[in-house]
Order: C-alpha cells, then sequence, then structure tokens
C-alpha cells in the first residue's frame, strides 16, 4: 500500500507540474532568440529558462570587451548560433575544437524595478558567469566554482549543483542586463566543458528560500547517513562476527559520498577545486561500490535463497560500474555507453527486481524491509529519470531519498534480524528458569537418595577386598580410595599423594616402563578418551610392589571416568595376588619339570647320556676362554665358542629339548653379532649369557640324574624301567590333579581359566558380529546422503579377530561403505529406469586361507567407468592410451586420480582408495580390485570387486583349543 501511495504521489506531482505549465505558458514569460522579456511580470512565479539560447564560438565576454557589445550586433555576428534546450551542453560544432572557447547569451528586458534573484544548477567544470547592464556600465563577474570575485557587488553562496544569487542590485535598477555564460575546454579528451541543467529566474527572497530549504535537505541527509554509518561500525566493532552489520556501514559511508558529490560539496574546500571536472567520474565510482555493498548484503542476509553462481553474476553486473568509470577517464562515449547499458540491465533489469522477490520470500527475517527499500531506490531513480526528460517541467529529485530509504531499510533488517534473536533468547531464558526451577525441586529430592548412594558406596569401598583408587590430573590420588588399599601398598596417608611417588616408584618396573606408565597418565587426565585407548598398552597390568614387608605381586585394571568425552579420572584396582602368583610359579615350575621329563623320556636314556657328555666337553672348552683377560679374548675365540654352542644347540633340537635350545640359541645370537657386525667383545655379557644357558643346562642335567635316576655315563648307570613309568605316572597324576574340582587347586585353576576366557573376550571377536555392527552405520550414511536403506548380504566365517584387525576393518568398511552409497548405487529414480531395485545391495563375502582373512565386497550399482578412467589416466601421465583393462583399473588407487568429475561419473571408487591400500599394507594385508565382464556394449562400464587381504593372528589357529571350566 505505501508503493502504491508514493507512486500516487508521483504522479500527482508529475500531473500538476504539466497542469501548471499548461495553465501559465501564456503568462510566464519565456526565452526566444536570446531574449526574455520581464516586462509586465509581477515576480509572484519562479520563471523556468528554456529556449534559445544565443551561442557565441570562438568568443568569450569579459571585462574588456563587453561594452562594445550589444544584441543586435550579437545577432549579426557570423558565428552566431541558437541552442534550443533547458539545459546547457557545449555543442559538437564547438567542444570538437581544441582549445575551444565560447559565450551563452541571454538578454533580459526589464523596465520595472523589482526584487530578482537567480538559481543556476549544475555547474560544470570551466565556466565563468557574467552579468552586466550596457546603459550603466556596470559590470559582474562570477568564477568558474560559482564564487563571485572579490570586491563585487554580487553575493553568492558557496558552490553545488544548485548556486543561488541575489540580483536585487541589478533588478532594482529597472534597467536590461546581460547574463552570459562563457565556457573554456581546458579539459582532458576534449570533453564537454558546460553543464547547466536547469536555470531560474524568481524573486529574491524565493531564492533565499530555496537556498535554505536546500542547506536544510543537504544536512538532514548527510546527518541520516552519519548516524546509519556510526551505528552500523559501532555494532559491527561490538560483535566482529556480525560481518553485514559493516556491509551496511560501508554502504552508508558510499552513499554519502555519492551525495557529497553530486551536491559538489566537496568542492567547499578550495584544495578540491582541480579535481571539479571529475565530479562525475567520482559519482560513478561512490554509486558504484554503493551498488556492490546491496549485493553483498543481501547474499549475506538471504544467501539460503541465493545461489552462489547467482551472486557471482550480480557482482560481475555490477563491476561494469568501473568499466563505466574507466570510460570516462579514458574520455571514450562508445564505452561508457556500452557500460551504461549493461550496469542498466543487469542491476536495474535483472539484480533488484530478483532481490526484492527474495526479500518477500524471507519476509520473516526482515527481508520485506529489503523489499520496501528496493522498491522506493527503483521509483525514486526511474522518477528522476522521467524528470530529468521531459522536458520544461521543474524538476523535482527524489533519488537521494530512494538511496537513503535503501540504507535505512537495509538497517532495519539487520535489527530485525537481532530483534528476532533477542526474542528467542527470551524466550530460552525463560524455558531455562522453569527448567532451573524442575532442576531445583529435583535436587532437593536427590539430595536424600545422593545421601544414601554415598553410604552405599562408602560401605562398598571400607569391605571390596581390592585396592581401588582414582587418579585426578597430576597423578594425585583422590580422598576416595578403598580401606583395603592402605593393606596393600602398606601406606596410611594416601590421598593427595602422587602415584609415581607412591606406587610405580617402588616396583620392579625398569626405567623406561615406569616413565611410560606415568607420561601416559598425564597424557590421558583431562585430554579425549582416544588417547587412553591408545596408549592403555603402556600402563602395566601386572608388577612386583616393593612394601616395608617385602615384595607383594599386584594386578592392576585401568578405567577412565569421561565427561563430554573428556577423561576426568582414571581409576585403578588392584588384586593382591602374591599367593597366586607364588602358586602359579610352583606349578609353571612342575609343568616346566614335567616337560622335562617328558622331552628326556622321549629321547631315551642312552641318546640323553651321550650328549650330556659331549655338551659337557664344550661348555668346558667355553669356560676355559672365558677364564682369560677380556683383552685377549679375541675373534677367534668368538668363533670357536659360537660353534660349540651351536652344536649343543643343534643337539637339544634334534633330541626334542625345547627349552635348552631356546637357551642357547639366545647366547649364539650375540655371538653372531660380533662376528658378521663387529661389534664390541664384552666379557661381562659373554659371562652373563654363559650363566643363563647353564642354569637351564644344570637344570635339565639335574632332572636327568635326580629324578630320572640316570647316569651321564651309560657304562655303569642302570636304569630301572619300572620306577621311571611309575615315577612318569605320578608326575601325570599330579598333572591331572591341577585340573580337578576335588583338590585344593581348583579354584586356582578355575580362576585361571576364567582370567584367560576373560581375556579372549576382550581381545578377539566374532567376524559376523563385527560386521552387524555396519548395518547402523551403513543405514546413517544412506539417510545423509538422502539414499534408501541399504540391504546388506553378509556371508561370512565365525572367526575370532582382535581389536587391531577389527580396528583396520573398521578404517576400510566404513568408507567403502561410503563410497558404495555416495556414489557407486545410483539414485531410487535411476535404478527404477534400470529396472532395479530402489535400494542397491552392498554384499560382503569372506573365506580363509594360509592363516589369512579374505574380503570379497562388491555392489550391484552402475559399475566401474572404465573409459573415463582411461582418459584420465593418459591426461595425467599415468598410463598409455593402448593400457589393459586390468591397468586402468588399477588407477583408482593412484593418489590424487579423484576429481569432482570423477566422483560423478565413476561413482567415486577412486576417492580415498590410494589411503587405503596404504594403511592395509601397513598392517601387513592388501586389497585389490577385480573386473567382471562388461555391463554396456559399449564396455564404458565394468562389473568389480574389491577383495581385502588381512593376516590373522598366530594365536587364531589356537583359539579352537580353549574352553571353559563348567
Amino acid at each position: 500500500m505505501a508503493c502504491l501511495g508514493y507512486l500516487a504521489l508521483i504522479l500527482a506531482v508529475l500531473t500538476s507540474s504539466l497542469r501548471v505549465e499548461a495553465r501559465t505558458v501564456k503568462e510566464v514569460p519565456t526565452l526566444q532568440r536570446g531574449q526574455i522579456d520581464l516586462r509586465g511580470w509581477q515576480g509572484e512565479q519562479e520563471i523556468l529558462i528554456h529556449g534559445e539560447w544565443l551561442v557565441l564560438p570562438d568568443k568569450l565576454i569579459h571585462s574588456s570587451n563587453y561594452q562594445s557589445f550589444d544584441f543586435p550586433q550579437l545577432l549579426r555576428d557570423p558565428s552566431a548560433q541558437f541552442h534550443q534546450s533547458n539545459a546547457l551542453y557545449m555543442p559538437s560544432s564547438v567542444s570538437n575544437v581544441k582549445g575551444f572557447h565560447a559565450s551563452f547569451v541571454l538578454l533580459i528586458k526589464n523596465d520595472t524595478p523589482r526584487s530578482l534573484g537567480i538559481e543556476v544548477e549544475g555547474y560544470k567544470n570551466e565556466s565563468v558567469t557574467h552579468i552586466f547592464v550596457p546603459e550603466l556600465d556596470y559590470f559582474f563577474r562570477l568564477d568558474q566554482y560559482g564564487d563571485p570575485e572579490r570586491d563585487q557587488p554580487l553575493a553568492a553562496s558557496l558552490v553545488t549543483p544548485s548556486s543561488y544569487y541575489n540580483l536585487d542590485t541589478v533588478g532594482l535598477m529597472g534597467r536590461d542586463f546581460y547574463l552570459t555564460i562563457g565556457s573554456r575546454g581546458v579539459l582532458p579528451h576534449n570533453q564537454n566543458g558546460l553543464g547547466i541543467s536547469l536555470m531560474k529566474l524568481a524573486s529574491s527572497h524565493q531564492i533565499d528560500g530555496n537556498e535554505i530549504a536546500k542547506r536544510i535537505e543537504q544536512f538532514v541527509i548527510l546527518g541520516i547517513y552519519a548516524m546509519l554509518m556510526i551505528y552500523s561500525l559501532t555494532i559491527f566493532f561490538l560483535r566482529r562476527e556480525d560481518v553485514s552489520s559493516l556491509t551496511v556501514g560501508l554502504l552508508s559511508l558510499f552513499l554519502a559520498l555519492r551525495y557529497l558529490a553530486t551536491e559538489r560539496l566537496f568542492l567547499m574546500l578550495d584544495w578540491v577545486h582541480p579535481l571539479a571536472p571529475y565530479n562525475f567520474i567520482a559519482i560513478k565510482l561512490f554509486y558504484t561500490y554503493a551498488a556492490l555493498a546491496t549485493v553483498v548484503f543481501i547474499y549475506q542476509k538471504f544467501n539460503d535463497y541465493i545461489s552462489r553462481k547467482f551472486f557471482k553474476f550480480c557482482l560481475a553486473g555490477v563491476s561494469f560500474g568501473f568499466l563505466d568509470v574507466l570510460a570516462g577517464l579514458a574520455g571514450t562515449t562508445d564505452l561508457s555507453f556500452v557500460a551504461n547499458v549493461l550496469l542498466l540491465l543487469s542491476f536495474t533489469l535483472i539484480i533488484i527486481p530478483y532481490f526484492m522477490f527474495i526479500g518477500w520470500k524471507a519476509r520473516y527475517k526482515g527481508g520485506l524491509y529489503a523489499s520496501l527499500s528496493l522498491l522506493f531506490f527503483t521509483i525514486a531513480m526511474l522518477h528522476d529519470f522521467v524528470v530529468a526528460f521531459s522536458g520544461k517541467l521543474d524538476p523535482f529529485w527524489v533519488g537521494h531519498y530512494g538511496m537513503l530509504s535503501l540504507a535505512i531499510g537495509f538497517a532495519l533488517v539487520n535489527a530485525k534480524i537481532f530483534a528476532n534473536t533477542y526474542q528467542k533468547s527470551v524466550e530460552l531464558n525463560e524455558t531455562l528458569e522453569i527448567k532451573n526451577k524442575e532442576i531445583t525441586y529435583f535436587n532437593k529430592n536427590l539430595e536424600n537418595l545422593v545421601r544414601a548412594k554415598t553410604q552405599e558406596i562408602t560401605s562398598l569401598l571400607d569391605h571390596i577386598p581390592q585396592g581401588v583408587l582414582s587418579l585426578e590430573p597430576g597423578g594425585r590420588i583422590s580422598r576416595d580410595y578403598s580401606r583395603h588399599l592402605t593393606d596393600i601398598i602398606d601406606e596410611s596417608v594416601i590421598a593427595g599423594r602422587s602415584f609415581k611417588e607412591l606406587v610405580l616408584d617402588r616396583s620392579d618396573l625398569n626405567a623406561d616402563l615406569k616413565d611410560q606408565a606415568w607420561q601416559t597418565l598425564m597424557v590421558v587426565i583431562g585430554e579425549e578418551e582416544i588417547n587412553f585407548e591408545a596408549n592403555l598398552e603402556k600402563l602395566p597390568t601386572e608388577l612386583g610392589y616393593q612394601s616395608r614387608n617385602g615384595t607383594t605381586w599386584l594386578k592392576l585394571t585401568w578405567n577412565v571416568d569421561v565427561t563430554d568425552s573428556i577423561v576426568s579420572k582414571v581409576l585403578v584396582t588392584m588384586l593382591d595376588v602374591s599367593n597366586e602368583k607364588i602358586l602359579a610359579k610352583e606349578t609353571e615350575s612342575q609343568r616346566q619339570e614335567f616337560e622335562i621329563i617328558r622331552e628326556l623320556v622321549e629321547a631315551g636314556a642312552r641318546k640323553i647320556g651321550q650328549y650330556f657328555v659331549s655338551a659337557t666337553a664344550l661348555l668346558r672348552e667355553n669356560a676355559k676362554i672365558l677364564e682369560q683377560p677380556e683383552s685377549e679374548i679375541d675373534h677367534p675365540h668368538i668363533q670357536c665358542m659360537f660353534i660349540n654352542i651351536h652344536t649343543i644347540k643343534g643337539g637339544a633340537r634334534s633330541l626334542g629339548l625345547k627349552e635348552l635350545a631356546r637357551a642357547f640359541h639366545e647366547v649364539e645370537e650375540y655371538y653372531q653379532e660380533i662376528l658378521r657386525h663387529g661389534l664390541d667383545i664384552r666379557k661381562d655379557r659373554l659371562m652373563k649369557d654363559q650363566q643363563m644357558a647353564m642354569a637351564v643346562y644344570e637344570r635339565y642335567q639335574l632332572v636327568n640324574t635326580k629324578k630320572l635316576n640316570r647316569s651321564e655315563d651309560l657304562s655303569k648307570v642302570i636304569i630301572d624301567r619300572d620306577f621311571v613309568e611309575s615315577h612318569y605316572q605320578i608326575l601325570r597324576d599330579i598333572v591331572t590333579d591341577l585340573d580337578r574340582k576335588d583338590k585344593p587347586l581348583e579354584s586356582i585353576i578355575q580362576r585361571i581359566h576364567s582370567q584367560k576366557d576373560t581375556i579372549i573376550r576382550l581381545i578377539f571377536d566374532q567376524l559376523p558380529a563385527v560386521f552387524d555392527e555396519y548395518r547402523p552405520r551403513a543405514d546413517k550414511i544412506a539417510k545423509e546422503v538422502s539414499r534408501p536403506k541399504p540391504n546388506l548380504d553378509f556371508n561370512l566365517e565365525s572367526i575370532s579377530i582382535t581389536p587391531q584387525m577389527k580396528s583396520m576393518l573398521d578404517n576400510c568398511m566404513v568408507h567403502l561403505l561410503r563410497n558404495a552409497l555416495c556414489h557407486g548405487i545410483e539414485l531410487p529414480e535411476e535404478r527404477l529406469k534400470a529396472g532395479k531395485s530402489e535400494s542397491g545391495t552392498i554384499t560382503v563375502k569372506s573365506h580363509t586361507q594360509n592363516n589369512t582373512l579374505n574380503l570379497e565386497i562388491h555392489d550391484d550399482g552402475r559399475g566401474l567407468a572404465i573409459e573415463h578412467l582411461r582418459e584420465k589416466g593418459v591426461q595425467l601421465g599415468l598410463l598409455h592410451e593402448t593400457a589393459m583393462v586390468q591397468d586402468i583399473a588399477e588407477l583408482i588407487f593412484a593418489p590424487g586420480i579423484s576429481t569432482a568429475r570423477m566422483v560423478t561419473e565413476t561413482s567415486g571408487r577412486g576417492v580415498g582408495m590410494d589411503a587405503v591400500r596404504k594403511f592395509l599394507e601397513q598392517q601387513g594385508g592388501g586389497i585389490e580390485i577385480r573386473l567382471g565382464n562388461p555391463k554396456d556394449e559399449s564396455r564404458r562400464y565394468y562389473n568389480f570387486k574389491f577383495v581385502i587381504t588381512i593376516p590373522l593372528p598366530k594365536t587364531q589357529t589356537l583359539l579352537p583349543k580353549i574352553h571353559k571350566i563348567a
């Protein structure tokens, strides 16, 4: 409605102007043949001067020649011309001459003393105004900027597009006088040196009133611009994220500068006068900047409705204003015309209407203010355009108000959005206040529950037969810990002490393991939970603790308390397993002894006796070498010792004496490093290795002689077979009794088995269960990319995999699933056209071979775009045009082969596949692509599948033997 009212107002103004013109055309004096007759004019109405101006090319009227001029003489001048217009511009016949001179002459006939003033709009460049009375030899001159020369009686305001002069001195004479406007062509590129859009005659008080009104208008408009600019920039400096406020501030600045240039207020400063010829260029430049700010602001506020391509088009369209500026500087009229046409078509006819439409769509976000301001701006500019070409109308300019409404409207858009945000924050605060009351009420009732739970936890900590504690930042032990912890570590003051000082430093861990554990705790607490998972293996699960009562064997478990994915505390449990450790050692010792007996019995007494005899001789030879000083032991000695040990080891291995063979193998490795790599010979290391191996050797000897009653001298020792068999049976029963429920060791054995099962469950996962976890992931990915839920067909063996393998599968499978859903499987409408089901199918099969897990993965999408891969590979120089199909398919593993276009046309099969292959290869696995038959006659698309190989851990072969005790 406001827009329709504004249109009606404009039409009314135009209509009234036309009526006034039509009514008064015979009453108001007019300009004819260079003269205007004021005789009989009462001075009640302004006279808009239009008609035939007298033009004198190559002549300027000035103080030295004006007395020789009279009107008849001027009319008879051969070069005299008439310029029919209500606006003065230099005729082309004059301006085409370099350094041209010309005067526009007007004779004003006046026979009555009267109050008189003149208003001239649009002074441009090098022009000089003269007023003189021939009969009285009275002369006035105004310089090129509109200022009267000093010591002259004619008063004038500072120069603006409208210059106001009080001519009462001339008018009250009641004499005819001349008004001349002279122009000197000193501008670059022979530009037009004169531009007057209108001239009015009226009484001096009317002229003074117009001047005052003009000043008020200027101050009001500039004041509003200043307030908008200060307000917007202040908002921006207070809220740097609100970039749109900066844009509004800059828009207000550019429009204010344009107004200053349009009103020629810059020329109030003397040092700016030399730039007067470029004032019109400045107007175009500031208008272009304002248009750019308009486009940027609209995009900032309503980018949900405007595509980035259209935004770039808008910037390009507005940039034609800069081309117009360059054309003006170069004096190229044709280029300026083209630039103006392009700017008009893009900005006025396309950009602004579209932005008004966008603003109407987004009116709930303040877009209505943007639409109305753009509408007012467009109407105002069209109004001024019509008025400028309407001929004899007294113009009523509203373009400045249209630009002002643009800046105000954009400021209102920001205010509207801020108001909406503030209203939402108020509503949110009200909601939070209600929730706070509810929480307060709940907390009051919760206190009793918390108190009861606290008592329950305290009771639990007091009676639990384990050491339980939690570590806070800095590795300090919190004040909440179990009472049994003081018994385990034999300390009464625990809270607030460093875990490193209290536990790690008193453990039997070596310095490196202690440091690793402590640094891990420092990294974990206060960081993401993933740090704990990544470094968990560096935390000890068992250690020997040195207390005042001796060594205590502790079994440790580690967990974390997580808040918002950040570890706030590390929870530690300590279990005293000293008795179990001793029992386990005894059991292990008995097991090892039984194993030694078994190996010795199976090898046979005679062979064993012979072996010990020869081995003892060789060991004595090595011992003699080691009796020498370190400086005398050389490489030949080491070579001898190496041969001896190697011989002993080979014999032990051939007889099946496994532990003995292993011990001597460790000894000979150091010898081998000395011989091959030239390591320094260290006698202390040689002695240590010798002692270690001798301990194992002597144990075998002891069992052979004491337990089996054998003698290494076969000629003197007689072995009682019945005794050996009986003793063997007893040892076998002892081992058998370890697994019986009615024996004292039953609970220990059961606990050991239980721990084994627990570790297995923690370490290993079943392959089908792992892939079942991918089903919800696939559904979630499908939802993100607007695809139907896929059908997942898993045909997998029931085998156990380690966490490392599971992590490897996660990294690979999730990526492959996303690739298939995003780019491999077509859109539902494409699948239906191809005769497929709406939902795609992803198939995964597995089989094991040679301790390796093999996975085959494929989908029923469009296939692999071989032809496009070939073009891309040739373009990048990765293959030859005659390359085989399989070589082309391998390009999907090449780094950098996947582009945006590739993702679309090849179902994205190349995106990141190089990373998948590298990851698998680092873990000892691999991935390959296997092509099937072409999917179309043109052989552009091929069936294919991925084959992933992952090595199984050696423990995988032992899993079927693990069982639980009933």
